[in-house]
């Protein structure tokens, strides 16, 4: 139940620094990356 617990929490931070990474390299572009993150949703 643990090793699920830690597997969870760095799953998540693998997808927070996925998307701080995503959001970094289109930061020229926010309006066209919101619609595309919203898509993705």
């Amino acid at each position: 139940m643990e090793t699920l617990l830690r597997l969870v929490v760095v799953v998540t931070l693998l997808i927070l620094m996925f998307c701080f990474v995503e959001v970094m390299s289109h930061r020229e572009k926010i309006g066209s990356y919101q619609s595309y993150g919203h898509m993705r949703l």
